[in-house]
């Protein structure tokens, strides 16, 4: 999960290869743990940021990088959804002490 902080302050190829990575890592916590709450609203900010690339973004990405993994805004707003509604959460450790 730390790709994502270190991305930010990347160069392109790097912020590239941080979200791929973001993405994998993150489907990987889903994949064992599909009520981990972080693991959630990460993907969801994932979905958002790519979904809403500009055009330009995109063609270059696709041209130069070979694209990004698909991505929507329905799939980060049923991702942030599972989170508000509470259906995602059970971190052990991480909530109320009672």
């Amino acid at each position: 999960m730390a790709a994502g902080p270190a991305g930010l302050a990347a160069g392109i190829t790097q912020r590239v290869e941080h979200s791929r990575a973001v993405r994998r890592h993150v489907d990987r916590v889903i994949e064992l743990n599909d009520r981990h709450d972080v693991a959630y609203h990460v993907r969801a900010r994932w979905h958002f940021e790519v979904a809403t690339l500009g055009f330009v973004a995109r063609a270059a990405l696709r041209l130069v990088y070979g694209g990004m993994p698909d991505a929507s805004p329905e799939e980060a707003e049923a991702d942030f959804e599972r989170v508000s509604t509470g259906s995602a959460r059970t971190r052990p450790g991480c909530g109320p002490p009672w």
